[in-house]
């Protein structure tokens, strides 16, 4: 009778090691799986900065090469505190003010509107570009005159092409979430040979 119950003492501890086997492999798994996605989280992650910083790139090649007398109309630098706004809403995020990536600072300002508010040129000048970048989405950049351009991204449609003419307070897109922000608005931000 003891070594009956010894044996099946026994069992019983052998089967419990090997369903803690079985709990631990498929615990193991787990541990793998979630690596193996974490990996490739990670990876699609670096690509798509990889990307960002090229669009970067090119937006700052385009602002550079933006020539000090480009375009005609009123002097930019003579409006300076006398520009209407794009649009009106609460400053999200301010110019200088850290990245949520913590390696850079906003170069610009980030405003909330409701999706589709209209958008409207600050100063009269030029369309130097208007398409996609990753940072950005939606991006519209006119250029004014002594190498100035200002920016709105984030749009949700844009009205103008690149080339097209522009009056100060003209429509030019509409505000909306494309690009690297969560919530409706428009970036905007002025730039002068590239700074």
């Amino acid at each position: 009778d003891l070594l009956a119950e010894e044996k099946a003492a026994l069992q019983r501890d052998i089967t419990a090691l090997q369903d803690e086997e079985r709990r631990l492999a498929a615990s193991t798994e787990r541990q793998k799986s979630m690596l193996a996605k974490l990996e490739r989280s990670l990876d699609s992650r670096a690509a798509k900065q990889r990307a960002v910083e090229e669009d970067r790139r090119q937006l700052a090649k385009l602002l550079n090469d933006i020539k000090p007398s480009s375009a005609a109309g009123l002097a930019f630098a003579k409006s300076r505190g006398k520009l209407d706004w794009p649009l009106q809403g609460r400053v999200l995020r301010g110019f200088g003010q850290k990245r949520s990536d913590g390696q850079s600072n906003w170069t610009g300002m980030v405003i909330a509107a409701p999706a589709g508010t209209e958008v409207r040129a600050v100063q009269s000048g030029k369309v130097a570009y208007a398409g996609w970048l990753l940072g950005y989405g939606l991006l519209l950049v006119i250029e004014h005159d002594n190498g100035y351009a200002t920016l709105y991204g984030h749009n949700q449609t844009l009205v103008k092409e690149r080339g097209d003419r522009v009056e100060a307070g003209e429509l030019i897109g509409r505000a909306g979430a494309t690009g690297s922000v969560a919530s409706n608005g428009l970036f905007f931000g002025v730039n002068r040979q590239g700074k």
